[in-house]
This record gives structure tokens, sequence and C-alpha cells, in this order.
């Protein structure tokens, strides 16, 4: 211990050890000095005597260093230092090599982050392992029934706790300060038993959970906060216990904060915190749909015994029930196995992709270094020659590629958290997307990928370097005659140029045919139009009264300024409709989308009537049933009539005489032919009311003006009345899109980084050619070539090269455009504008690569070349 504690000592103090132990033995040599002088040598002989006594100060120096420090340390801090300064004396190839490595490596280190996060998820939770999920069907994400629940907890052995949780499914208005009030938000509380609380273990920031007494019919109303909610709507206030918040201007007495680990158990993948309220589940009205089922398992029970014991169950129910049934046991800290399989399966394509990126950034790398090689084999030629060794030149080397490796990870760090923030802000929206997870594996990964690419590229170069014959490295002209470090950056280069045509093509065609399904127009003009919801849940509105509400609310919208027109659609989904069935003459029991609007609805969205007339104010429930069919669900009549006057039978019995035809509208992603929709009047509906309607308005002012001309509006009638989701149509439709322009940009932005790439080490192979090739063409111009004749065979090599990878890259997209063509129904196996527009795309930029070294070679002055030689 002694020994370490001395070796660190003197690694931190060794410039004092080392002076301390030259002036001891220049004092011995001083002191044998004056005995010979006092034996009668003369003062000049006794100098040289005593140094001669003395022997290899340095010898003796390096001797002691090795008693005192660790002499591969010492070595090691050395080489460092020794390439510091040789990086130095080159700060563009710093630059340059520090660039490509933060894009490449970044790249990589991002898409890792986001499956870490995915794949790798740890609950916050205690004995995170022990927390189990219960499926349908073991391997699959399908939830279970409340009745299959139900029998699971009764005759299960091997769980100590069991719970469940689901939607409750309804959009409540949240209000703080009383029952009328104004309602803050719109809320979608979870239902959840009280086992969930116990299974998780997790404890509760404040207060306490969801009790069996609150399950009980006739228990007092109680809700529990995650910590989102708390923080967003009290501030995280201590004493927000036994005080109600309303929801659906029921009282809803607060018994507790739960942490976020909570909203973690029950989602697939790692969610954005959100704020979330959980309501007990009531023994007199059970949950109909789905359910998630949680547990805790029992002391000495591992998994594969509790899934044997749900298998055990599965088998009596079936055999009970006559019907098969399952059941599957999960961790709950990880994605179901086949969830998991199948993700990882299309995680490891992506990551595939990424990693070409990255092999052509060391590509990259890899040509610079031959390029910087190149230009200091006279150096290494003389290091040689002066007795230096091959293997301590090859360390000198491989150190400068660490600290190489060592910038390229810091700026693969700045990337990943750029990157990240950039697609935080694109996903805001999405209500599943993924948070990257930055801890251990993402920093462990970045350091070998940084090493791995810098020492496994660089190691080439490095024993290309110092295997060289020293005659030759130090004999003017020698640059231009290794013709075999050329072949291998040409090889270089076709690889480069055949994974950037592979990715290239690959990602045009992917995208085209994901736009393909993107959302390519609505059918009505979106420009300044804006949506806005009402919510009524929970207030004393009926149908009359919501009709009188809407006849008071539109004149005065249309008289704001700014408004144009306005109109009312009374679907809670806005402007997709909802599901029913008609009836005809010819065909019974159609599907079709039910949309009731009012009379001014196509007018604000400007959609031709083709036949007949629209609504009036007549159309009411004095009148008789009436409705408005678009194109798509007019061709349901035969082609030689027209639908106008015929009737058609609702799926409640009513029969609707059809007065107009109108151009279809469609508002779905990914629609590539309009659904059928039959339009009713809102005053004809025969719902007693709705929880929402939405305001649809054209406004030609800004965002802020139309939410506060609509709030204004509505509180002048009745302040206790939400209006929320303020939106242009425009931004609702790329908000819609985000998730299919998100793969566009998945699959087009690292082809776009490898076209980058794939033209920077295309130009710089082809700068560094023409410099090594300075000597000769020089020569050509001096014995009077023209200059362009003496770049020509430069020019040729490019060219050489691009063709030989494009065709390469040619051949591989063939085969993975076949594969996705086979396995992804919207690719297709040949698409000729993507195949045209990116082949082009890589001749002109690595035409242009390669052309603009040769130019700059064709101007060289034969003088000033053959001088510097």
């Amino acid at each position: 211990m002694v020994r370490w504690i001395r070796r660190i000592g003197y690694w931190i103090r060794h410039r004092r050890h080392e002076k301390a132990l030259t002036e001891e033995l220049e004092f011995h040599r001083a002191m044998k000095q004056d005995d010979l002088e006092r034996a009668g040598m003369q003062p000049n002989d006794a100098a040289a005597q005593s140094r001669r006594a003395l022997g290899n100060t340095l010898s003796a120096i390096e001797n002691s260093r090795e008693v005192w420090i660790w002499s591969w340390l010492d070595q090691f801090l050395r080489d460092i230092r020794i390439g510091a300064r040789s990086l130095l004396r080159t700060p563009g190839f710093v630059v340059f090599t520090t660039l490509i490595l933060s894009v490449g490596i970044g790249a990589t280190v991002t898409v890792f982050a986001y499956f870490n996060s995915m794949f790798f998820k740890r609950l916050n939770i205690p004995n995170a392992a022990g927390f189990v999920r219960i499926y349908a069907n073991e391997g699959t994400r399908r939830p279970i029934g409340y009745s299959t629940y139900v029998e699971y907890r009764d005759r299960s052995r091997s769980l100590a706790h069991i719970g469940i949780s689901a939607p409750s499914g309804m959009r409540s208005p949240l209000r703080l300060n009383g029952p009328g009030t104004l309602p803050i938000e719109i809320v979608q509380p979870r239902i959840v038993s009280n086992g969930v609380f116990k299974a998780l273990g997790a404890g509760m920031l404040l207060g306490r959970g969801i009790e069996a007494e609150d399950e009980k019919a006739g228990a007092p109303n109680v809700v529990v906060l995650n910590d989102e909610a708390w923080k967003r709507y009290f501030g995280r206030d201590s004493g927000i216990l036994e005080k109600n918040l309303y929801l659906n201007n029921t009282p809803y007495r607060i018994a507790g904060v739960a942490p976020q680990a909570l909203q973690d158990a029950f989602s697939l993948f790692p969610m954005r915190p959100s704020p979330q309220m959980y309501i007990p589940l009531r023994e007199d009205a059970p949950p109909r749909g789905p359910l998630d089922m949680a547990a805790r398992l029992a002391p000495g029970v591992s998994r594969s015994e509790a899934q044997a014991d749900f298998s055990r169950i599965a088998a009596q129910l079936s055999l009970e029930k006559k019907a098969l049934s399952w059941a599957g046991v999960e961790r709950s800290d990880l994605p179901p196995s086949r969830v998991l399989s199948s993700q990882a399966t299309q995680a490891a394509l992506f990551l595939v992709v990424v990693f070409s990126i990255l092999l052509i950034a060391c590509d990259d790398i890899a040509i610079m270094l031959f390029a910087r090689i190149a230009a200091r084999q006279r150096e290494m030629g003389i290091r040689v020659a002066l007795g230096g060794s091959r293997a301590r030149l090859i360390r000198q080397l491989v150190s400068e590629n660490v600290l190489i490796s060592i910038l390229g990870g810091t700026g693969a760090m700045i990337f990943i958290l750029l990157a990240s923030r950039l697609i935080e802000r694109l996903a805001v929206q999405l209500p599943d997307s993924t948070r990257a997870v930055f801890d251990w594996r993402v920093l462990a990964f970045t350091i070998l990928t940084s090493l791995a690419t810098t020492l496994f590229f660089g190691l080439r170069p490095a024993l290309e370097c110092v295997n060289r014959d020293v005659v030759a490295s130090l004999t003017p002209g020698a640059k231009a005659a290794y013709r075999r470090q050329g072949r291998v950056r040409s090889n270089l280069i076709v690889g480069q140029i055949a994974v950037c045509t592979a990715l290239l093509i690959t990602a045009a065609v992917s995208a085209r045919a994901f736009q393909g399904e993107a959302f390519v127009g609505p059918g009505f003009n979106t420009d300044h139009l804006w949506k806005a919801d009402i919510n009524f849940a929970g207030t004393s509105y009926d149908r009359d009264s919501q009709l009188a509400f809407y006849r008071r609310l539109l004149p005065r919208l249309a008289t704001a300024p700014g408004v144009e027109s306005v109109s009312i659609v009374n679907n809670a989904i806005g402007l997709d409709g909802s599901n029913d069935r008609i009836q005809t003459a010819a065909n019974a029991n159609i599907s079709i989308t039910k949309m009731p609007i009012d009379e001014g609805f196509f007018e604000t969205l400007k959609v031709p009537l083709l036949a007949g007339r629209a609504f009036n104010e007549r159309d009411d429930m004095n009148s008789a049933p009436v409705g408005i069919m678009s194109q798509k669900a007019a061709l349901m009549f035969p082609a030689a009539e027209s639908p106008i006057g015929k009737t058609v039978r609702t799926a409640d019995g009513t029969a609707v005489e059809i007065v107009g035809v109108v151009r279809d509208i469609d508002y779905r992603v990914g629609a590539r032919y309009a659904k059928p929709v039959l339009y009713r009047p809102v005053k004809q509906e025969q719902k007693t009311s709705s929880d929402v309607v939405t305001v649809v308005m054209r406004f030609s002012g800004t965002g802020n003006a139309a939410g506060l001309a609509i709030q204004e509006k509505v509180a002048e009638l009745d302040p206790s009345l939400l209006v929320y989701d303020v939106l242009s149509l425009d931004n609702e439709l790329e908000r819609r899109t985000l998730t299919i322009r998100l793969v566009g940009y998945i699959i087009g932005i690292p082809g776009l980084f490898a076209l980058l790439l794939g033209i920077l080490g295309t130009y710089g192979t082809m700068a560094t050619l023409v410099a090594q090739c300075r000597r000769e063409v020089g020569i050509r111009i001096a014995l009077g070539a023209r200059p362009s004749a003496a770049v020509r065979n430069i020019l040729l090599q490019g060219i050489k090269s691009i063709t030989i990878g494009i065709g390469l890259g040619m051949a591989a997209v063939t085969i993975i455009v076949l594969w996705l063509s086979r396995n992804i129904g919207e690719v297709k196996f040949f698409d000729p504008v993507a195949f045209a527009a990116m082949t082009l795309l890589i001749v002109a930029t690595a035409g242009t690569a390669c052309y603009i070294p040769a130019r700059r070679a064709s101007r060289v002055d034969p003088m000033v070349v053959l001088r510097e030689e």
C-alpha cells in the first residue's frame, strides 16, 4: 500500500522529484571532480572523467522513474503529450475529424439512448422484478376482462397482491373552486383497485392510496393524484389532503399523491409525465372494457411458478366456460416478450441503418488518417533511421487516435443532447412518445464506440506507415511512389459511395411510400380555419337548452372582429364524425359516418354543393328528417339514379330523405379513399344532449385572438362552460401527420447524413490524391502538357471509384427494396422517381467533390512545386 501511495505521490509531483534527483546527481559529479582535481588532474580532464565515472545521467533518471512510477503509465502520458502537440500543429484535421465523429457517433448513440429507454427501462420501485403484469395471452399485451380478473384473484396461490387499472372512459371537466365554476382543464381519470397500490409497493408522496373501503358501494368519492397533477394544479401544496376537486361537477376528496412509477407501471414504453387522476373501482359498477392487471409475487415465488399457477387456472376456466383461456405473466419492468421481440426486430433494422452512417464516418476517418500519415512518412522515416522502434511509433500514432476519439466522443455527447431536445420538441404532442434515458449504459456505449472506431480504423494507417522502407521514405518525391495506399483509399471511396447509394435510395423509396399514406388534403380549405371544443359534461344542459345556446352563440361569434363565418358540429371528435349504419332500397346494413352539423357548416368550410340544397333554419324537429350525402355515399345508389329525394333508414330507425350531395371531405391521416358520410341537421338530432360540441370558425386573425373571441362569447352566455383545444385546422393536420412525418425524418435524415459524410470522404480522398501528385502534375506541365490533360487521370480515378460504388449500391438497394416490398405493402419494388433522383444526386455531388480538387491541381505552378522538392 505504501508503494502505491509513493507512486501516486510521485505522479502528482514528478517534476519536483526529477529536479531533486538531477541536483543530487550533479552534486555527486561535482564531488568526484573535486577529488580528481585534488589528486592533481586538470579541471577540464577532471570534469570529463567525473562524467564518465558517473555514467549517463538521463539513463539514471529513467531507471529511477521506473522505480517511482509505473513505466507503462509514464510512456502513455508521454505519448499523449506528444500526440497532443502533433495534433495542435494540424488544427484543420482535428476539427474535421471531430465533426465527422460527432455526427457519426452522435447519431448512433442517440438511437441507442432511445432504445435503452424502451427495452431496458426499470421501474423505480422496490424489487421491480417481483412486480408483474397479467395478460390474456402469454407474451402479448391484450388486457383481460373483469370477470376473468375476479377468477384469477380468487383462485391464485402465487400472488401476494393483485389489482387492476383501466381508463374511466369519460372526459371530465376539472373544477377546483366548486360545482358550476369555470373548469380549468379536461381530464380522463383512471379506475384503479386498491391492490395496485399494494402490489406496486412504491409508497406515496403524500397521503394514502386507494383502499378497500373506497371500493364499496356508497363509499365517498375519493381521488388520488400523481406527482405531475399535484405540481400543475396545486403547486405541490402539502395541504391539499381532504380538500375536494370536482369532476363533472361531482366532488371528489383528495386522498393522496402517487409517484410517477404508478403511471410508468401501466405503460408499454416510458411515457412523458402527464397529469393523472386515479379513482377507485366500484364493486357495484365494474368497468366493462379491457383491464390492465398487475400483481406482486408472493415471497419465495418465481415468475415461472406464477406462470404455471395461472396456466392451471386458465385450463380450469377453459373447461368450465367451454372456451379457450390463456394467461401470461410478464415482468412489468420490461415490455412483453413478443412485443419486445417484434419491436426489437424493427429497432435492429433501424440501428443497422444508423450504424451504416457510423461506418461511413469511420471510412472518412480512415481516409483522413491515410492522408495525414502520407504527409508524415518522411518524419516517420527519420525517426526509424535514428533508432526509434516501430512498436513505439505505432503506440504514438495510436495515442493520437485516442485523443481524436475523446474529442469525437465529447462532440457526440453534445450532438446527443441537441438531438434529444429537438426530438422532444418535435414529438411533444405524441402521447406515447418515449424519452431518452442517459445512464451508464449510454455513457459506456459512447466511450466504447468512440474508442473502437478510431482505434480499429486508425490501426491500419499506422501499420502502413511504420512498415515502409526507410530509404524510400527519405527519398524526395516518395509521396507519389506509394500506389498501394492510393488503392486502399479508392476502395474506401467505393465502399462509401455504395453505402450512400443504398441508404439514399432506400430512404427515398420508403419516404415516398409513407408520405403516400399520409394525409394529402381534406377536400376543403383549411386556411384561417379554427376549431374549438365546448364541454357540457356535468352541466344541466339538455337538448333543447343546448340548441338554444347555439342559436345565441353563433350570431355573437359571427359579429366578432375577424370572423368570416362560424358553424357548429355536434360531435365530440370534431370533423371525424361517428360510425353509423343505414339501409337503402337496394342495400341493407351499410356502414357510414354520421356527422350532425348546422346550416352554415359547408359555407364555413367552403365545401361546394354538387346537387340539391343545403340545410336551412326550417330543418328542425318539426320538419321531415333530411340529410346530405357525400360523393362516396352517393355511389351506393345506381349510377343512373340520383340520390336526391331518395330515403334511407338509419340505425335508430329514422327515415331520412336525401336533399343534397356535397364534395367528399376526409379528415383522416393515411386515408387513400374518402369514407361515405351522411350529414344530418343538428336540430334534428334525437340524442338528448352532447357532452362536447365543436365550433368551427373561419377567422382572419391570430390563434390567440381566435381563442379569446370564442372564450369571450361563451363566457357572456355561461361562464361555467369550458372552451378548450382551440386549434388551427392547419396545425391540427400537422399534429395528426406528425407520426408519419417523423417516420420520414427517421428514414431520410440518416440518408442525408450518409450523403454528407460520403461526399466529405470523397472530397478528402481526392484532395489528398491531388496533394500527393502535385510534383508529378508540375513536372508534366513543365514538360508542355496541358493542365487539363495533366489532371485527367486523377479525375478519371475518382469517377471510376464513384461508378463502381454506385453499381454496388444499386445491387444492394435492389435486394433491400425487394425485401421491403414483400414485407411492407406500401413500399413499391421499383420507384423510378426515387431511383433516378437519388442516383443523379449522388453523381452530381460526388462528381463535384472530385472535380474541385482536380481543378485546383490544374492551376499548379511548376516552378513552385519543383522548388519545394
